[in-house]
């Protein structure tokens, strides 16, 4: 279970109005301006620096949420919640990101999560939970707190396998990870670790089963060369040893 407080939000920036007298002299990146990824816009100098406004706390009925999987990808989160809205990034402390054939996270004291944060309708919010099963048991809903007092919403799997995703879905989140500008060096560890940790449970393992059936998801994510080069040694050096005996 996943309790994390100490989120770092970071609102989208606003363009400053430009002063009589004052010139060009910045250039910033809104990472929630549009599909096709982050766009320069050109601000200008203010004689005092412009207060960030807070994004609007959501209305009766609707939630904030967070992503950090395929959701974190705007077209798909389009077509699954029409009415969400993207807010920002959230740094998600004390969690670590984990694939069990699709991402999760789990508990671990001072590593983080960088995750999307949304504004859903209950309409969005029973369309995740039809498509994250959680009537069937594969996913658990929790609240989080972030720094400023509000709750968001975030899915937890129930499986515990490690495994890794498959070459599309990886696809989709580097995708999701530019949409919302995240560091991607969070995803590459946790896809490393999805190899060199890899534990079978029968969800990962019916999942896989799953992923086999289908041309999207047949293929796996790309062993990382280090890994492969760490499995190659291994199994040279076990050989060895058993030549030995």
């Amino acid at each position: 279970m996943v309790r994390v407080v100490n989120n770092n939000y970071r609102a989208p920036k606003r363009p400053v109005s430009q002063p009589k007298g004052t010139r060009k002299n910045t250039v910033i990146h809104d990472p929630w301006a549009g599909t096709a990824g982050p766009k320069p816009k050109t601000v200008y100098a203010a004689p005092a620096p412009a207060p960030v406004a807070k994004p609007a706390q959501p209305t009766k009925g609707e939630r904030l949420y967070l992503a950090y999987g395929s959701n974190l990808h705007r077209g798909q989160m389009r077509q699954r919640c029409p009415h969400a809205k993207a807010l920002g990034s959230i740094l998600l402390q004390d969690a670590r990101l984990v694939f069990r054939g699709v991402a999760d996270v789990e508990y671990a004291p001072g590593e983080a999560v960088p995750c999307g944060l949304w504004r859903i309708t209950p309409s969005d919010e029973a369309a995740l939970d039809r498509y994250e099963g959680v009537g069937g048991g594969h996913y658990v809903k929790e609240l989080v707190e972030l720094t400023d007092g509000r709750e968001a919403l975030i899915y937890i799997m129930t499986s515990e396998g490690i495994a890794p995703p498959s070459e599309y879905y990886a696809d989709v989140l580097r995708t999701g990870y530019r949409h919302f500008e995240l560091d991607k060096n969070y995803l590459d560890r946790a896809l490393r670790h999805s190899w060199t940790k890899k534990e079978h449970d029968e969800q990962t393992l019916a999942r896989r089963g799953r992923q086999r059936q289908s041309a999207l998801h047949r293929r796996l994510a790309r062993m990382p060369e280090r890994v492969a080069i760490s499995l190659l040694r291994a199994r040279a050096s076990n050989a060895q040893t058993e030549g030995e005996m």
